[in-house]
Order: C-alpha cells, then sequence, then structure tokens
C-alpha cells in the first residue's frame, strides 16, 4: 500500500532528455513539425515527440538548454513509461545532470493499481521531492468516491521514507478523517513504526483495543509487540519474534499473557487469571543434506504450550487453533538417503477440556527406521524393514517404552500380459512393551506372522461417449505363528491380522475430453475367525460431477455388526457465476465416543448492482444449538469495497470446574480502500457464558 502511495506521490518523476531530427543527445531523440537550434538552445514546436529508452513524451513545444542541460515543456505534456505509467502537465522542467524537475500541475496515473494523483505543482531537488495541494484516489477523476488531499508531501528517496501533512480523508465530498502528521516507508524493505491498529466493542468486555510495534532488528530477523486492552476484563500483551536462518530455514517465537480483571475473572468463575502461553515454530528443509550428497532431510518445530484456551482466544492471528479442544505441539525430523529412512517425531499434547494434564499421555519420543521396498537376490522378490521406537509418557498414570519390528517378504509375478497381477508375502512382527513405574502390569512381548495372497487388475476401456478405467485388489490374509506374553494397556497398538478376505474396487469414468465426471471406491473386508464379527465396516466413497457447476460427494462407513453407520460425510456443491451453494452433513458414531452429528451450510449470490450476499450455518443435530452462524453482504468496486456481516459463534473457555463457553453475537464492519488498505470494526451485543 505505502509503495503505491510513493509511487504515485514522487517516484514516477520520469527523467527527460532531448534529441531531435538531426540533434541527439545522449538517449534523447526529439521530433517535431518545426525544429531550430540558436546558440546553447534546441527549439521545438508542433506535436514534439521525444523518445527514450523509458518513456515516450508528447507536447505542444519543447526548449532544450544545451549548456544547463535543462528542458523545458510546455502545452498538453503527456508522459507514457515503458511500464505504461502516465504522467500529464501543462509544464514540466528537468536538469538533466542533476535530475532536479519542476511541474505544474502534475496528474500522474498507474493503470496496474487505477490510481492517480494531482496536485497544484510538483518539485524536487537532489534526493528530495515535494508536492503540495495534492489529491490521490483511484476511483474515477470527475466525481471520485473517495480521495485523500494533502497540503505537503515530502520523499526521501536515500531512505524511501514519505511524510505527509494534514491529509484528509473524504467519502465522496464529505470530510470523514483527519491526519495532521503521517510517515510511511516506499519500498518493499522492512522498517521500524506503528502497524495496523485494531479495536472494537463487546457488551461483556468493554472497549477493545490493539496497537501492534513492529521493529526491524537486521535483514533476517525482526520483532513484533502487540499490547491489547479490554477495559471491563483486563490486559495483556504478545511478542512475537521472527527470524531467517538460512535459505531454507525460518521461524518465530510468541510469548503472550493476559491478565484478568478481578471483577470479570469473579463473574466467570475462570480457572486462571493470568492467561500465559508460548510458540515456537520453526522448519528447515536442509539441516545436513545440503552437505550429504544424494539425501533430503527436514526439520519441523509446531510447539504450543498454554495454561489455558484463553491465551488463543485473546490473541486475533491463531484462530485456528481455537476450536480444537487438543492442542498439539510437535517436533518431527526425517532424513533420507537411497532407499533409508529415519525420522524422530515428538508429540505433546494438552487437553483443554481438563483442568489438569498431567494423565494425558505423551509421545515423547518416537522413533522409526524404514528400508523401501527393494530386490531380494531376484527381481520379483522383494523385502522392506520397518523399525519403531515409542516412548508413551504422562506424569500421572501408566507409562511405557515400545519397540517395534516389522518384515514383509514378497514374491511378485505378472500374468496373461499384465492383466493380472499375483504375489504371495510372509509378513514377519515383533514388539515389546517395557512399562514405567508400575507392579500391576507385566511387561509384554508380542510375535506373529502372516501369509499374504494378492491379486490386482488395473483395466482401460473407450467406449463412444466415455472412458472407464477400473482397478480391483483381492487380498487373502492368513495368520500363522503367534505368541504373546505378559500385559497390554489399552494405549499399545498391536499390528494384529486376522484372517480375512480383502476386496477393494475403484472406478474412474472420464469423458471424451479426459475430464473425470464419476469416482467409485468400494471396501469390504471379511473375516474367518469365530471371535470377530464376520463382516468388517464397508466402504463407500462416491463422487458425481452432473456438470461443471453441480457436484455430489458422499462417503460411508457402515457397520455390519451394531447395522449402523458409523461414519458419514455428504456434500453438495451448486458453484455458477451467479449462485454458489453448499451443504455438508457430517456424522460419526464410534464405540466410547460421544457421537457427532453436524449440519454445514453455506450461500452466496450476486444481487443487482454490486452488492453479494451471503450466508453460512453450522448447526449441532444431537445437541440442538447453533455452533456458529453469519449473514451480511458485501459491495465492491473497482476502487473501493466493504463486508457488513452479523455473526454468532461460541468459544470455549476455561473454568474452575472445566471448559465453558461463551455465545458471543456481534457487528463487523470491513472496509477497504483499493489499493490503499482498509480498517476493521467490530461491536459485540452480548456475551453469555453457558455449560457446553
Amino acid at each position: 500500500m505505502y509503495k503505491i502511495l510513493a509511487t504515485l506521490l514522487f517516484i514516477s518523476f520520469a527523467l527527460f532528455a532531448a534529441d531531435k531530427d538531426g540533434v541527439k543527445e545522449k538517449d534523447y531523440r526529439i521530433f517535431a513539425k518545426q525544429v531550430e537550434a540558436e546558440g546553447d538552445y534546441i527549439y521545438a514546436l508542433g506535436d514534439v515527440v521525444v523518445y527514450s529508452d523509458d518513456y515516450v513524451l508528447n507536447a505542444d513545444r519543447v526548449v532544450y538548454n544545451k549548456k544547463t542541460k535543462e528542458i523545458e515543456l510546455f502545452g498538453n505534456v503527456h508522459i507514457l513509461g515503458l511500464d505504461h505509467k502516465v504522467i500529464n502537465s501543462k509544464y514540466l522542467k528537468l536538469n538533466l545532470s542533476n535530475k532536479n524537475l519542476v511541474s505544474s500541475p502534475f496528474f500522474f496515473f498507474d493503470p496496474e493499481t487505477d490510481v492517480w494523483i494531482n496536485s497544484f505543482e510538483a518539485e524536487s531537488e537532489g534526493n528530495r521531492y515535494v508536492t503540495d495541494h495534492a489529491i490521490v484516489s483511484s476511483c474515477d477523476v470527475r466525481d471520485p468516491d473517495w480521495k485523500i488531499t494533502f497540503k505537503e508531501g515530502y520523499f526521501d528517496k536515500n531512505s524511501s521514507m514519505v511524510t505527509i501533512k494534514h491529509a484528509v480523508l473524504y467519502a465522496g465530498k464529505v470530510p470523514v478523517f483527519y491526519l495532521p502528521y503521517f510517515k510511511f516507508p516506499t519500498d518493499k524493505s522492512r522498517h521500524t513504526g506503528l502497524l495496523r491498529p485494531s479495536g472494537g466493542y463487546e457488551k461483556e468486555e468493554g472497549i477493545y483495543f490493539r496497537q501492534p510495534l513492529y521493529i526491524v532488528l537486521s535483514k533476517s530477523a525482526d520483532l513484533e509487540f502487540d499490547p491489547q486492552i479490554r477495559t471491563r476484563r483486563g490486559k495483556g500483551i504478545y511478542v512475537t519474534y521472527r527470524f531467517v536462518d538460512s535459505p531454507y530455514s525460518k521461524g518465530s517465537i510468541r510469548l503472550g499473557t493476559f491478565k484478568e480483571k478481578y471483577e470479570y475473572y469473579k463473574k466467570y468463575n475462570l480457572k486462571n487469571k493470568v492467561h500465559n502461553g508460548f510458540e515456537i515454530d520453526y522448519e528447515n528443509r536442509k539441516v545436513f543434506s545440503s552437505r550429504w550428497k544424494d539425501s533430503r532431510d527436514a526439520l519441523l518445530v509446531d510447539i504450543t504450550y498454554l495454561n489455558d484456551i484463553d491465551y488463543l482466544n485473546l490473541q486475533e492471528s491463531n484462530k485456528k487453533k481455537i476450536f480444537n479442544k487438543l492442542v498439539t505441539s510437535k517436533i518431527n525430523y526425517f532424513i533420507e538417503k537411497g532407499n533409508d529412512y529415519f525420522g524422530a517425531y515428538v508429540k505433546y499434547f494438552i487437553d483443554t477440556d481438563k483442568v489438569s494434564n498431567k494423565d494425558t499421555l505423551q509421545t515423547l519420543p518416537s522413533l522409526q527406521y524404514h528400508r523401501s521396498v527393494q530386490p531380494f537376490f531376484m527381481k520379483n522378490i522383494l523385502y522392506s524393514v520397518d523399525l519403531k521406537a515409542k516412548n508413551w509418557y504422562r506424569e500421572e498414570g501408566v507409562g511405557a517404552k515400545q519397540y517395534e519390528a516389522s518384515l514383509p517378504l514378497t514374491l511378485y509375478f505378472s500374468l496373461y500380459e499384465d492383466y493380472l497381477n499375483f504375489s504371495v508375502s510372509e509378513n514377519l512382527y515383533f514388539t515389546y512393551v517395557d512399562y514405567d513405574d508400575t507392579n500391576e502390569l507385566k511387561n509384554g512381548s508380542y510375535f506373529s506372522n502372516y501369509h499374504k495372497f494378492s491379486l490386482n487388475t488395473d483395466l482401460l476401456k473407450r467406449f463412444d461417449s466415455f472412458i472407464h478405467n477400473v482397478n480391483v485388489d483381492l487380498d487373502f490374509i492368513v495368520p500363522s505363528a503367534e505368541n504373546k506374553k505378559g500385559d497390554f494397556a489399552d494405549f499399545i497398538t498391536l499390528n494384529k491380522e486376522k484372517k480375512s478376505l480383502n476386496l477393494k474396487l475403484s472406478q474412474y469414468f472420464y469423458n471424451n475430453q479426459g475430464e473425470d465426471f464419476l469416482l467409485h471406491r468400494l471396501n469390504q473386508s471379511y473375516y474367518f475367525d469365530d471371535d470377530v464379527y464376520k463382516y468388517g465396516d464397508l466402504e463407500n466413497e462416491i463422487r458425481y460431477k452432473f456438470s461443471h457447476i453441480l457436484t455430489f460427494y458422499n462417503q460411508i462407513f457402515y457397520s455390519h455388526e451394531r447395522k449402523k453407520i458409523r461414519k458419514s460425510q455428504t456434500t453438495l456443491d451448486f458453484d455458477s457465476k451467479k449462485y454458489y451453494f453448499r451443504i455438508m452433513h457430517s456424522y460419526e458414531n464410534y464405540k466410547n465416543r460421544e457421537e457427532s452429528n453436524y449440519l454445514i451450510g453455506k450461500f452466496n449470490t450476486k444481487l443487482p448492482g454490486k452488492y453479494n450476499f451471503f450466508a453460512d450455518i453450522d448447526y449441532d443435530i444431537n445437541n440442538g444449538f447453533t455452533k456458529g452462524w453469519r449473514v451480511g453482504w458485501t459491495f465492491r468496486k473497482r476502487c473501493w469495497n466493504y463486508k457488513l456481516t452479523y455473526r454468532q459463534s461460541v468459544t470455549p473457555s476455561l473454568t474452575s470446574t472445566g471448559t465453558k463457553s461463551i455465545t458471543k453475537r456481534g457487528v463487523f464492519l470491513t472496509l477497504n480502500l483499493v489499493p490503499l488498505g482498509g480498517i476493521h470494526y467490530e461491536f459485540t451485543k452480548s456475551s453469555n457464558l453457558e455449560d457446553k
């Protein structure tokens, strides 16, 4: 935004020189109906055109002083740059030696952004450019919907900073905002200063205001202080440090705290009077691989630690994490060289529904070695290796260390000219569990192997109006030896296979233009053992495109044992030039887990003029309440737009008795002046704390 405005004001003052039909001065040429030379002066009159490598200039009359290197342009002065930027004036004087210029009046237009500036006079001296009594806008020149006027403007080329004095923002012809002094950078480099503030009003929290401060520490690091105040609730601050430490890596560290006022803390029975937390994000795509040939590795760090969920609720930039009650921190590293892969993973969970997380099970760490499928003496005999070690840890409760090894050995055949593929594999699996500080559970060991016989075919056939591709996999699994000793807690995962027959079917239908219009997948397992139900879940997935604007999608997991749908997701999308509509139903019903049943709808349509109407809803069918909904409209013109929304949402909050929710209803207004940016304001009517 700032760069565009400064370009408007100052940067686009072109540098001109001269040359004529037979008179040439460096890289400038002058063409005119009449050209005369008298002493140190060259006079050009009538449809004067000045050419250079950077622009084309037109004027009614041009005077060039060879001695002083000054060129003067009179009449209808018009300048067109190679970047298509335009300058119009009645008089322009430029010194080709020191690049000082004077233009009166001065009109500049940037077609890329539609921004223009009009001033009585503009001039430069050295690296300092000055303009006064100017108007800037991106709307219609004759009657702009918005404009900014200012009495004085300065641009320092060395520092790339613009200073504006006595600026007034107009809506039409009505002044709405005055700023006595305004300073901002014009280039893409970072500068220390204040960032755009935000504010609003909420009935229970009072007036809300935040004003970020941005500090440049170096070319590869910066710091942001983000203080905020809520007059009826409290105050806090978040501090973010960002850095780039190599061409392949970058990261950020954020610390934050918010202190509640005693009245708010007691009224809503909050668990904590002070909400604290920190976040660390770091990624490095070449930790060691830049020094090791034919290898690749990466490190990903995503850590969030907090004492309750309000640490996230109270910061604007972390909305994506608010509605997930389980906050997950991860540290992942892997390195791959040739056919060998090694990974180290850490996962730390904070359940925001709990008052304490001492009994929450963590993975600190998990290690893995994997060797990808390779020939074993013969090209149709294949093997792979997978080794894992996990440390299950928690402060209170049972923890354990688990070690696993998997070794499949496969014999592969291609039959009937590749129409059918057959393989048989022997799969060995072993795990050992070592429990921490408990006399109730004995360390466990488990060994098994199973045989797997597989048939596969992948067929393609062209019909008159479509192409059909079908892929069928049939796997027959037969367990063999098994040995189990000791105890296995419920969080220990075992790779146990049952005698089963597994069918996987995938179908794809394409039109003659190669566009898919129908997808169908079907998975079904049959178990031969008596200790499990004969039929596994039926998995069915289908996507059908009725046309380019209407698509249907459904995925179902059906439990034969319970004679119920275990999981279902259905979506209908309609997307035309005028209307957009989506309705989605999501359902889950697993054993020992709370049933979830949600209906989500989204709608958007273009209205007469430049208006758009939108609405969406997230409805909890089982609990009979709306988790969130909003309705509003947008108005969009080439040079400005606004968005007005009424919204209701449910936000979790931790109290001394557990997690409860705050229902917020509010009006939100966003106004944007293209391309300068805009403002956002919110007003919340009510805030009620209710049990979840």
